[in-house]
């Protein structure tokens, strides 16, 4: 073998075990299993919402991650447990843009309208997501334990959320319904089931927002006398 081509291979190999700086200087790879499955999360979460969870596979998300085959399932299990993570990951950005409008408005009627319109926002960005979430769940027991689960923690965060804000405490029943059907009525306004049925989105999301007063905010007889 003549020297020269010795030396180019030996080059391409170290090359191999290097990535490019943006600014074009080679670095040595470094071995970070947090970040290969934060990128792995980040991948799922735009491929799932863009094709849907039977449209693609766990080779295609590790592609789009920067990472081999490999990488993916060293982190997960298949790619159902991927999209547990995304949907984990999901209810966390729905709940956290609940928790901010506390922030930034204290009156009921204003805090409820203000947070329906984040959550119609929040759903109408992941919509894809959300309706291959309920084909699985009406498949996969595992995405129906893990539906359930969040829901159950939810609960619990709604009744968080009323104490916070000074409203009487909310039963679980009442806390389920609520969980429920929000659900199910924010996804049919973003996937223009209440368009279809002849229904003005606006005036249903105001019947929402009386809805959530109704079951949630304090009335004159829930405050006592001289409080």
């Amino acid at each position: 073998m003549a020297r020269s081509e010795h030396v180019s291979r030996k080059s391409r190999r170290q090359d191999a075990g290097l990535r490019r700086h943006p600014s074009g200087a080679p670095r040595a790879r470094v071995r970070d299993p947090e970040a290969a499955r934060d990128a792995i999360i980040s991948s799922g979460k735009i491929v799932f919402n863009r094709e849907g969870y039977f449209g693609t596979n766990s080779n295609v998300i590790a592609k789009r991650s920067g990472y081999a085959a490999s990488s993916f399932y060293t982190h997960f299990r298949d790619k159902l447990d991927l999209f547990l993570v995304v949907y984990s990951t999901w209810v966390e950005g729905e709940w956290s843009s609940i928790r901010a409008v506390v922030d930034v408005t204290i009156e009921a009627s204003e805090f409820l309208r203000e947070a329906v319109e984040r959550l119609t926002e929040h759903h109408r960005r992941w919509r894809t997501f959300r309706a291959n979430l309920r084909a699985l769940a009406a498949l996969e027991p595992r995405m129906r334990e893990a539906q359930n689960r969040q829901r159950r923690n939810q609960i619990k965060w709604l009744k968080e959320l009323a104490e916070k804000l000074a409203w009487p405490p909310p039963s679980t029943s009442k806390c389920a319904f609520v969980v429920l059907a929000l659900e199910r009525v924010l996804d049919a306004i973003v996937e223009s089931d209440v368009a279809e049925l002849g229904v003005d989105s606006k005036e249903l999301k105001q019947t929402v927002v009386s809805m959530l007063e109704h079951l949630l905010v304090p009335t004159a007889k829930d405050i006592e006398p001289g409080s």
